[in-house]
C-alpha cells in the first residue's frame, strides 16, 4: 500500500474545513506545529485503489506573505520541500462568493512552482447570483490547473476530488505572474514589504481581466406569465 500526502489551503471560512470532514470522516487527529501554539489538523481516507492518503488542513490564510501566526505556519511548510509535513499535491479550496480575493491565494501557491488542484467550493451561490463561472475558461487561463466544483457541506463533488487526487499528475503549472516575491517565498527567503504589495497588486489587476472574461451573468428566465404577456401582445 502506497501513501501519498495532500495540504489543503484557503482562505478563513472558504470551506475547507468541511472538505477536511467530508474527506476524512471521523479518522482525524489535532496536534500541533513545532515551535508555535498553531493547531495541526490531520487525518488521512484509502482511495479507490486502497492506497492512504494522508491530509493535512492548513490554518486559513489570505496570502504567502504572512502577517500571523497562522499564515507564518503555512508559508514556511510551502516553501520548505525538506518539511516533515510538505505535501506531495496541494488542494486549493476557494469561496466562489469572492473569487477576486480567493484566487489571490490560488495564484500565489501555484506560482511557487506547487503541483495545485483549484477546488471551487460553494459553487451553488453562483447560481443564486445569476452567475456563470466558464469552468474550461478558467483552468485554461490558469495555466491548465485541474478545476473542479464542489458544495463541501452537503458533500457534492468530493468523490470526484478524490478521484483527481488519486489521478492527477503531479507537475507544477505554467506560471500565472513571475515576480521575485514568490520566488523568494518557494525558496523560504525573507521578502520585502515593497515587493509583496507590488506582487499583490499585479496579482490583482490580472485575476480582475481574467474574471472578466470567464464570470458572465446569465439572462434572467422569462416567467411563464411574461411569456403569455409577450404572446397577447403579438396577437
Amino acid at each position: 500500500m502506497s501513501e501519498k500526502r495532500i495540504a489543503l489551503v484557503g482562505n478563513p471560512n472558504a470551506g475547507k474545513s468541511s472538505v477536511f470532514n467530508q474527506l476524512t470522516g471521523l479518522n482525524q487527529h489535532v496536534g500541533n506545529y513545532p515551535g508555535v501554539t498553531v493547531d495541526k489538523h490531520y487525518g488521512s481516507y484509502q482511495d479507490a485503489d486502497g492506497d492512504k492518503v494522508e491530509v493535512i488542513d492548513l490554518p486559513g490564510t489570505y496570502s504567502v506573505f504572512p502577517k500571523s501566526g497562522d499564515e507564518e505556519v503555512v508559508k514556511e511548510l510551502l516553501g520548505q520541500p525538506d518539511h516533515p509535513d510538505f505535501p506531495q499535491q496541494i488542494v486549493v479550496v476557494v469561496d466562489t462568493s469572492n473569487l477576486e480575493r480567493n484566487l489571490l491565494l490560488y495564484t500565489q501557491v501555484a506560482d511557487m512552482g506547487l503541483p495545485v488542484i483549484l477546488a471551487l467550493n460553494m459553487a451553488d451561490l453562483l447560481e443564486k447570483e445569476g452567475l456563470h463561472l466558464d469552468e474550461q475558461g478558467l483552468s485554461k487561463t490558469l495555466g491548465g490547473v485541474p478545476v473542479i466544483f464542489l458544495n463541501a457541506r452537503k458533500g457534492e463533488g468530493i468523490e470526484e476530488l478524490k478521484q483527481l487526487i488519486a489521478t492527477e499528475k503531479a507537475q507544477p503549472l505554467s506560471p500565472f505572474l513571475e515576480t521575485e516575491a514568490i520566488q523568494k517565498v518557494a525558496q523560504g527567503e525573507a521578502t520585502s514589504r515593497a515587493d509583496e504589495v507590488e506582487d499583490t497588486k499585479q496579482r490583482y489587476r490580472k485575476i480582475k481581466s481574467v474574471l472578466s472574461e470567464v464570470l458572465t451573468r446569465k439572462a434572467p428566465e422569462k416567467s411563464p406569465r411574461q411569456w403569455t404577456q409577450r404572446l397577447d401582445g403579438a396577437r
